[in-house]
């Protein structure tokens, strides 16, 4: 069924704002001490809406079932569509406000707007016409099913519980999107709240009551054809009056309870969108009465209590929670610029670990130190870090490392001690991901988790490599001591983390039992230094080589064998492939596409992070000892493909 007509606070142009017991309540009435939750409404009389004879609507094509809902200043009704055979909802506008032209013009902007929207989580609107007493009415598709608001309420505590929240934020998710979608238009919905949201029987979601949604300023960047309001080529709302109070006041922006019309944008809807979060997340919008009152009085207010507060210790994720509360931010500069930037923090969200902690040191703080166990890895989330080696008059800065960098991973990965120290330039915020979150979020024990433990062991290799040649004082190596040739490399011992891997491989219940097995005759080039990374390989049987260059300047880079992976590299950092590699004897590779790296190792999730960097850090490492091997010695290190 459709929102509730007029569940929120009035404008000035649907009265004085005054309370009575047959309309919605006012502002001033909801932040008396008293205060009933904003969003309730006291059911006028139908017969009011229906005119003082109490008639129901009826036309030529629609006839009235039943009420569904009843507002200060219209009814919604359930009609049959005789024409084409099917219910319908029906909102009449109350006859006592056609005297009122802002108030039908109201009507007909909600008409106009709604109808433009054409989105599948908007409801559709059908016809804005007059029945045989003269009444407006909006006909548009009835929805079947409850509001969020309904779900939560029935849920209570349950709510949380994982099944549910991942319900509910595939419900927000899309929610977001049919939001967007009106801002693309330069439209603000302004009055959005779980009572407004509609979960229909068969998982469709609808926002719904676009009766105050209104057009931005003329100039307001917008995508597609303009939402147009009159007849004429205006794409223009008339801004209600300074300082009247339209929306819900406990969903509203402080900008929007201050009645700021000319100063609302975007974020005003973002704020309601965090709001709603915060009910999901606590069973209560996050503004109280108190709260309202001293928004809008321009009076210091109470601060907002993360949800974890007012929750069941632990049953609140502490992201989601930073999510909600950065939407919700008093000051709009600090909250999400967009709704597709609140969208893409909930997805991430969705993608990754639900409860990972998040850590603050200052600056200067050492965070990891070298040689130390590595069990666990960091994503910097505010400040600056920097990776070293050594320390006092020797230490040697490594990198510097912003928000959305990592550290860390490659120790987990590997098993191996820390091979540098990180300290914290500035004031930092981290989210911390230990080794047993990240083996269980990428299998770890699995064929992909080998993949990776292969890679973080040759960057190891690369590393100590680079290492050694940059030590002070030491001479430069001949090509031998630290490259192997072919032939000195033939009877090479699989390692341990190639055996792992083929291991996982050839275990029944692997995903990699269906991967395609390619053979090779001797000599074959399998892949192209310069080729973009569409696949990784394996190698099952026989032996390759992996080299640079072509002809008198070919250089030798590895050899492998099997258990040996090669081409990841390129594939997880999207960059061409900076080595050939040829097969040396009669091979055998397993092949393993792109996509199924993407849909096994999940690149495009918190996880993919760790992998890419891994990746990228191999790439560079290996791309710094071609430099310097090369100076030194005329020698090729490395073995990135």
């Amino acid at each position: 069924m459709p929102a509730h007509p007029d569940d929120r606070t009035p404008s000035s142009r649907g009265g004085d704002g005054s309370s009575g017991e047959s309309g919605p309540i006012s502002v001033q009435r909801a932040i008396g001490p008293d205060a009933e939750p904003l969003g309730a409404h006291r059911h006028s009389d139908t017969h009011a809406i229906r005119s003082g004879q109490g008639q129901a609507l009826e036309t030529a094509r629609y006839t009235e079932r039943e009420v569904i809902a009843v507002g200060g200043s219209s009814v919604v009704v359930r009609a049959y569509d005789k024409d084409i055979f099917r219910d319908v909802a029906i909102k009449i506008l109350d006859p006592a406000r056609t005297s009122d032209g802002s108030e039908v013009n109201r009507f007909a902007e909600e008409a106009r707007i709604n109808g433009q929207l054409e989105h599948p989580s908007i409801v559709p609107i059908y016809e804005l016409g007059v029945d045989q007493l003269g009444r407006q009415f909006l006909c548009m598709k009835l929805v079947r099913g409850e509001t969020l608001e309904e779900t939560l309420h029935r849920l209570g505590d349950r709510r949380l519980e994982p099944v549910h929240l991942a319900e509910h934020l595939q419900v927000f998710v899309k929610v977001c999107d049919a939001v967007s979608f009106a801002h693309s238009r330069a439209v603000l919905h302004r009055d959005l709240k779980p009572r407004n949201i509609m979960l229909s029987d068969f998982g469709q979601v609808y926002v719904l009551d676009w009766g105050i949604a209104r057009l931005r300023a003329r100039g307001a960047a917008h995508e597609g054809p303009p939402v147009r309001v009159s007849a004429g080529e205006s794409e223009h709302s008339e801004l209600d009056p300074p300082g009247s109070l339209v929306g819900t006041a406990y969903y509203m922006a402080p900008e929007q309870l201050r009645g700021k019309h000319d100063e609302l944008d975007e974020r005003a809807d973002v704020f309601a969108l965090g709001a709603t979060l915060y009910q999901v997340l606590t069973g209560q919008p996050p503004l109280t009465p108190e709260m309202v009152r001293a928004i809008w009085i321009g009076k210091d207010m109470p601060a907002i209590a993360p949800p974890e507060r007012l929750a069941s210790t632990g049953s609140v994720p502490p992201e989601l929670s930073r999510i909600a509360m950065k939407a919700i931010a008093l000051d709009a500069g600090k909250r999400y610029a967009s709704v597709a930037d609140l969208k893409r923090d909930i997805e991430a969200f969705q993608r990754g670990a639900w409860d990972l902690p998040r850590v603050r040191f200052p600056a200067g703080a050492i965070i990891l130190r070298e040689g130390e166990p590595g069990d666990s890895a960091h994503v910097v989330v505010e400040g600056r870090c920097i990776a070293y080696r050594g320390s006092g008059e020797e230490e040697v800065v490594l990198r510097v490392m912003g928000p959305g960098e990592v550290f860390g991973e490659t120790a987990v990965f590997s098993h191996k001690p820390r091979s540098a120290s990180v300290k914290a330039a500035t004031d930092v915020v981290l989210t911390v991901v230990t080794g047993e979150v990240l083996s269980k979020a990428l299998g770890l024990n699995s064929w992909m988790g080998a993949f990776v433990k292969a890679l973080a062991d040759r960057f190891r290799e690369a590393d100590e490599r680079l290492r050694d040649l940059l030590a002070p004082g030491r001479s430069w190596p001949r090509r031998a001591a630290h490259a192997p040739s072919l032939a000195e490399d033939t009877d090479k011992a699989t390692t341990a983390a190639g055996a792992e891997l083929l291991q996982a491989i050839a275990s029944p219940d692997s995903a990699a039992s269906a991967l395609p097995r390619i053979a090779f005759p001797a000599g074959s080039v399998i892949v192209v230094e310069g080729e973009p990374g569409d696949a990784a390989y394996v190698v099952l049987k026989g032996r390759c080589a992996a080299y640079r260059g072509e002809g008198a300047s070919e250089s030798e880079v590895r050899a492998l064998g099997p258990g040996d992976v090669f081409g990841e590299t390129s594939v997880w950092s999207g960059k061409p492939r900076t080595a050939s590699v040829r097969a040396t004897t009669d091979v055998v590779v397993l092949s393993v596409a792109r996509d199924v790296f993407s849909a096994a190792a999940g690149l495009d999730s918190w996880m993919g992070i760790f992998v890419k960097a891994l990746a990228e850090r191999f790439r560079e490492t290996e791309e710094r000892l071609v430099e310097v091997g090369g100076q030194a010695a005329g020698v090729a290190f490395g073995a990135n493909k």
